[in-house]
């Protein structure tokens, strides 16, 4: 019930505020203004660069230094439900503060 008081009270003030936020006097129209465009259209790169993923395989060692510094801990691993997980991946969660 709290939460819905809060949410009423912010409408409230929300429409107490905007109501100072009224534009009067005359509307501004310019007459002599002149556009310049000089962005390249039809210039396509000659070349591009392709991205392909590689499979790859991670020492312990650096498991471990990823680990430390997202500040996980085997206590944090967790399991994913209704999915079928690759059973190489870990996965893992914290309900510490961001």
């Amino acid at each position: 019930m709290n939460g819905l008081a809060l949410l009423i009270c912010l409408f409230m003030c929300q429409s107490v505020f905007s109501g100072g936020l009224i534009l009067d006097g005359p509307a501004f129209t310019a007459t002599n203004v002149s556009i310049a465009w000089n962005a390249p259209t039809n210039h396509w790169p000659t070349s591009l660069w392709i991205y392909k993923v590689v499979p790859q395989e991670f020492s312990p060692a650096v498991i471990s230094n990823l680990m430390a510094i997202g500040g996980f801990t085997m206590k944090d691993r967790s399991k994913i439900e209704g999915q079928r997980p690759d059973k190489r991946l870990l996965y893992f969660t914290t309900d510490a503060p961001i």
